[in-house]
This record gives C-alpha cells, structure tokens and sequence, in this order.
C-alpha cells in the first residue's frame, strides 16, 4: 500500500504498472472488463464539462480510490484525478464522525469523491458509461461549469424622452417632486383587451383581478397582449433601476376588458363597470377607436352613443375620461361626422387625444398623418417613437429572448401612446391635488392642461390640440408660493 502522502497525488507512471498488475492478479479489478461503445447521440448536457468528470466511489470497498488504479482502457485516457474536496482527509472524516445533534441521518463519506481530467479527445460519455460498470463506483457525473450571473433589464428611462421638461416631454419628473405628482391616490382605468400581468417591470398590475360581471369572463380577439402591457407601461411602470419607468408611478392600476364571453364587444358596459368601480378624481382610459362619420376609418370610440353617455355619467361623477383620437386620419369636424363632435352641442366631457410627432423627428407637435383631428381634439401625446413595456422589439432579455416578461420597446405609437402620455399627466395633477385636500373637476383638468399646454406646431387647422406641460399646469392651479420652493428642489436635482 502506497504511502498516505503519496495519496494526495497522482500515482506514477510505474506504480501505476505495478497496481494494475496487483489488483488484475488478485481479482479486484477485471481485466477482461466490456468496453462501452462510443454513443453517437450521447452528449454532455449544456452547463456541464465534457474534460472534467466527477465521481464517488461506493464506501466499503476497503480501497482508496487513489490506490486503487483503473482499468488500463480507462487509466490511459485520464490526465489526472484529485480529491473533489480541498479539506483533509481527517478533516472530512472529523465533520462526518462528529455530526451534530441536529440531524439523525447517516452523512455521506466526503472522502469518496474524486475528480478527474480526461486527456484531450477523450469521449467524456464514453468513459463516463464504462466508469459506471465498476462495482467500486457509486455517482459518475460531468463537473459543472460555471453560470452566468442572470442578465438585468438595463435602465431605458432616459429614453423616456416624454418623461422630460416641456416642451419635448410633459415634465413628468418635475411633478414628481411635488408631494402626490406621482399619481399617488388615484386610480388609473383602462379599458383594453389584453394585458401581460406578469410582466418584471408592471407590478402594479400583478395579479390585478379583471372587472368584469359576475360569471363572465375576457377574450382577445386579436390574441395579442402587447397592446395592453405597452400602454400600461407608459402609465404605471415600476420606478426602479431597470427598465422603464411609468409617468404615474405612484398610481393605482385596474383592467377593463372590452371584449368578454357573455357581452362580447361592448365597450360601454366595459366603461360603466369602471364608472361604478372608481371614485371620484380617478381616471378611465378609454383605449378603443372605432369607425366614425360614415366611414371606414377610425375615430373616438364615443361616436357610440352608448359610449357617448356612458362618459357622460362618468365626468358627471368627477371621474376623468382620457379617449383616444383614432387611427384613421378622419377629419371630425367635415359634415358627414353632423354635429357627433361639435362641441358645442354634444360635449362628453371626456378629453381626446391626438397623436403629435415626437422631437426627435421633424414633426415635432404636429401632426401625424394617421391621428384623427377637429376642434372636438383637446390634447396631443407623442404618436410615435414611445420606449415603453411589451413587443421585444427593443430589448429582450439574452438568456431568455422568448420570455415576454422581459419585453421592451421603443417604437410604441399611434393614439394608443398618446392617449397615455395624457391620462398620465391627469392623474400627477390630480394626485397632487388630492395631497392637497381638493379635488379637480374633469372640465377643470381639460381646461388646465390645454391653456397650459405646448402649442401645437405645423398645420394647425388639422386641430390636435397642444402637449401637456405640468409644471406649467401645477403653477396654474396652485398655490404661487408653494411653486418656487419646488422649483429650487428640481433645479437643485437637475
């Protein structure tokens, strides 16, 4: 028996010869062992070593592995084999013996592990099948390789550029540092098809439960939740270090579905369950179009009358209606449309939105050729270029791609990413308000914004209305001397 300090290392070439010879002799190894044959469809799995080999052997063999050499058809393809463990043998014998009183179960010999390098071309699935015919043998295994860290949604906020001051942006994260400017205190509808619950950056929405009446239930008719998870996005976002960061971060979130089993495409109904669910200051969103004035492009969704009236007890009850414009390009005020968006004859309440150029392109606060516009159109929200939660068009993430939990995108657009910005900077006016003991009336937050608002640019007869400014919207519905001790802090930050 080789000495104990000569354990700790690979045996030589020569004592190898001579155990080889000892342990054939005396029938402890088998000369004659099958070989496995190579498996063409055998592979070492992902995430593990096909040079390094892990291995126990079976205790009460009465042999040390590291006396015990292999079979020479497996000892000519290792390079070398080592204790897995770096402790002592006495050490690893001390913890196995001298086991507390907190566990009554056998432990394993720790000494029994051993780890082994393959020489370069050996087929680690080949040695690993013969290995496992050896009665000394207990666990054969390949060595783990090292993992990873998990990737992490990298911060996109500064590419949130509607977060920004006016008159690029809202100046959402002015309202911020106003106490309530995150929306805080209000509940933010919205009536959509669809939504991604779950996904890592809209909290605010996990495990929300869908408003919907008693025994029914939703359906997407276009089977496609990024719609929805990319409006919520703009609103409610989690504000943290990954991600996006939603404009009423602070808000409450509720689900409206607009299509469901029993009631299918209703709308109105949709509405009136948000109506009957909110409070007064809260806001609905309403994120449908529909075709208007005779024809088949897309306007308001309260061309319908039922919806007509269905906002109208909503503004009745202080609740704010945010509605988007429509995708259809359709002139509201032309004479086919009669006096269904004449103001000053049919007025919901609600205000309507319509899509602007963002500044980073050359239509900046003008229109953009597919929003539908009118007198009846009271503010524009960015129609295009929106960096918001779904679509995987921007960002996914590297080790998961499919995962649409980790979905981002930067191409968000249409009134349906424009309505948002707008229902967003509502509900940061009134969650201050709210801070503040009172409480805006929807006509006084439509008044607000549009007279506080970035003009509109371009043609401006093709009426969208202006973006909203809070900053200058919070100077202009409170107090003047709460103002400057605001604006010290966001200069002071900024």
């Amino acid at each position: 028996m080789l000495s104990s300090k000569l354990r700790l290392f690979i045996l030589p070439t020569i004592n190898t010869i001579i155990f080889l010879w000892i342990l054939t002799t005396t029938g402890l190894i088998n000369s004659s062992m099958a070989v496995a044959s190579p498996s063409s469809a055998a592979t070492v799995p992902p995430g593990y070593s096909s040079e390094v080999i892990q291995i126990k052997f079976r205790e009460g063999t009465g042999l040390h592995p590291l006396d015990a050499p292999f079979p020479p058809n497996l000892n000519s393809s290792i390079a070398n084999i080592n204790p897995l463990f770096s402790l002592s043998e006495e050490r690893l014998d001390k913890l196995r013996l001298n086991q507390t009183t907190r566990s009554t179960q056998k432990l394993p010999n720790l000494n029994m592990w051993f780890q082994v390098t393959l020489k370069p071309g050996t087929d680690a699935n080949n040695f690993m099948e013969n290995l496992k015919r050896l009665d000394s043998v207990e666990i054969v295994e390949p060595a783990p390789l090292p993992a990873p860290p998990s990737a992490i949604t990298p911060n996109f906020t500064t590419n949130q550029g509607f977060l920004n001051a006016a008159a690029n942006g809202i100046d959402a994260l002015f309202s911020w540092i106003t106490p309530g400017g995150n929306g805080s205190g209000v509940t933010i509808y919205d009536v959509e098809y669809s939504w991604n619950q779950t996904h890592e950056d809209l909290s605010k929405a996990n495990g929300v439960p869908f408003l919907l009446n008693p025994g029914d239930s939703a359906i997407d008719p276009f089977n496609d939740d990024n719609h929805g998870t990319a409006v919520l996005g703009e609103l409610v976002a989690d504000n943290n270090t990954k991600g996006v960061t939603g404009i009423s971060w602070g808000a409450d979130i509720r689900l409206v579905p607009a299509y469901t089993a029993k009631l299918h495409y209703n709308p109105a109904n949709a509405i009136l369950l948000a109506v009957s669910d909110a409070s007064a200051g809260d806001v609905i969103l309403i994120e449908q179009q529909y075709p208007v004035c005779g024809l088949p492009d897309y306007g308001p969704a309260e061309w319908l009358n039922s919806v007509f009236d269905v906002i109208r007890t909503a503004t009745a009850h202080g609740i704010v209606v945010v509605e988007a414009a429509g995708n259809g390009g359709v002139n509201l005020d032309q004479p086919a449309c009669g006096s269904r968006f004449d103001r000053t004859l049919r007025d919901s309440g609600a205000i309507i939105v319509g899509a602007g150029g963002p500044p980073t392109s050359s239509l900046d606060r003008q229109r953009l050729t597919f929003s539908s516009y009118g007198s009846r159109v009271d503010l524009q929200g960015w129609g295009q270029g929106v960096m918001t939660t779904g679509y995987g068009l921007f960002y996914s993430n590297p080790d998961t791609p499919t995962n649409r939990d980790f979905w981002y995108t930067a191409t968000f657009s249409g009134t349906s990413s424009a309505s948002p910005i707008v229902a967003g900077a509502v509900a940061n006016l009134q969650g201050i308000a709210k801070k503040r003991g009172l409480l805006l009336t929807p006509t006084q937050i439509r008044t607000t914004l549009v007279q506080t608002g970035s003009p509109q640019l371009g043609n401006t007869t093709q009426h969208i209305g202006p973006r909203p400014n809070l900053r200058q919207a919070i100077a202009e519905q409170f107090s003047t001397i709460y103002l400057p001790v605001i604006s010290r802090i966001y200069l002071y930050r900024n």
